[in-house]
């Protein structure tokens, strides 16, 4: 069958009628039933009037909707408080009457007082809080100042025995006890205590920079190249050092070789290299030192060419050693190689082979010369103290009659007789 249009006027007949059914079915609803039925009746009628049933209009409804309910309730709510304080207000008054009614009775005026008292105030429950805590807080304030148990000192203190003076109150510290002293002691601040250590820490770590730059007597660097060194240098000094690393951890020394290698890479170009550790400088100079030192023609071409002081000052810079440091492991390394020259003389003196003890204490005396010792001598010293071999009195006179008769002479071979006397057995101090 075909759709027949329904006339407009029809279409509303329809829809009054549907409305009325609908409403009567909503009076025992709950309220919000009734407010969709409303809405829902409001936007029917809307489409007649050409006012438009759109979402918008729809939200809008049920946004005011919203708002009037609630303020309904505001307003129940606030009729409801108002209502109780009225019945509180009529209660207290009440009371007042009854209490102003009553006759005086002498013996029960105090309690008649106190009720009255308490039964006075009209303050609401956030007012008697507030006095409440207030009330708190001004008694814990009092125990506090009030001096209790927890303030009491111990008197049987070790602080306190032997100590001449007299138990006060402090105020500044809450009431508490304070022990004055009849002599007080020096008191420091800790912030100039402070600085003044960590500036004596400062000026000895800058008197200590400044012995350690001190050069010594056999000091001599050496000439600095015409041309500044170039990045290759620097690759070909760190490859050379490099390898002396492999062998020393592979339990090898560093050769005369290897020494005269590093020399020529750093010291002639300029070059300073870097070293891991300071013990590895320190063995590489005392290799240096030892070659410089050994009896005999040395076979180190750049040790012949520059000398033994420019050769060990020369690679001391190189491996960034200090002066004084360099100087200790100087004396150190010339004090072993005495120890060894005088043992070895007097072994020869008395197998009565005094051309074998001439060239020992001829060696000997042109290290001395080269590494002169330190005014102190504490490295030689120490190794001359340490030979365990006995030297006797006519060993000491086999020694002096070598020096004079190959003419050895000069202040190396008056420190070669001092040495031989300090290491003798009447002279040598235990």
């Amino acid at each position: 069958a075909a759709h027949v249009p329904v006339p407009a006027k029809a279409a509303h007949a329809q829809r009054v009628l549907f409305c009325r059914s609908r409403f009567r079915k909503c009076r025992g609803a709950s309220s919000s039933s009734r407010r969709r039925f409303l809405v829902l009746r409001a936007s029917w009628f809307s489409s007649d009037t050409g006012t438009g049933d759109s979402a918008k209009d729809n939200k809008k409804g049920d946004k005011n909707n919203k708002g009037q309910s609630r303020r309904e309730m505001q307003e129940k709510k606030n009729q409801k408080n108002m209502q109780k304080e009225k019945k509180e207000l009529a209660k207290r008054e009440k009371i007042r009457a009854s209490s102003a009614a009553r006759p005086y009775d002498a013996p029960n005026a105090p309690a008649m007082q106190a009720a009255s008292m308490w039964a006075m105030p009209a303050l609401s429950r956030q007012t008697w809080s507030t006095v409440l805590f207030a009330v708190a807080g001004v008694l814990v304030v009092a125990l506090m100042r009030g001096g209790g148990d927890n303030n009491k000192p111990n008197y049987k203190s070790n602080f306190y025995k032997g100590r001449k003076g007299r138990w006060i109150r402090d105020r500044t510290l809450g009431g508490k006890m304070a022990f004055v002293p009849d002599e007080p002691l020096p008191s420091i601040n800790e912030k100039e205590k402070r600085a003044r250590e960590r500036k004596e820490a400062e000026a000895k770590r800058a008197a200590a920079k400044e012995r350690e730059s001190i050069p010594p007597s056999w000091w001599t660097p050496p000439t600095p190249p015409e041309t500044p060194p170039t990045a290759s240098n620097f690759v070909e000094a760190q490859a050379i050092l490099a390898a002396i690393q492999n062998k020393r951890v592979s339990g090898k020394q560093a050769t005369t070789e290897d020494i005269a290698n590093l020399y020529r890479a750093t010291a002639t170009k300029g070059v300073a290299v870097r070293v891991k550790t300071d013990s590895v400088r320190d063995s590489l100079l005392k290799r240096a030192v030892e070659d410089a030192i050994a009896p005999g023609k040395s076979s180190n071409v750049e040790l012949l060419a520059a000398g033994e002081r420019a050769f060990v000052s020369g690679l001391a810079l190189s491996l960034g050693i200090a002066p004084a440091q360099a100087n200790r492991v100087v004396a150190n390394t010339c004090a072993n190689r005495a120890r060894n020259a005088i043992v070895a003389a007097v072994s020869a003196t008395r197998r009565k082979d005094d051309a074998a003890a001439a060239t020992e204490l001829s060696s000997l005396a042109k290290t001395l010369e080269a590494f002169p010792p330190d005014d102190t001598g504490i490295a030689i010293q120490m190794a001359m103290d340490t030979i365990d071999t006995k030297i006797k009195e006519q060993d000491v006179n086999a020694i002096d009659s070598v020096l004079d008769g190959y003419g050895i002479g000069g202040d190396s071979a008056q420190l070669i007789r001092d040495m031989i006397r300090r290491a003798s057995t009447s002279l040598k101090i235990r």
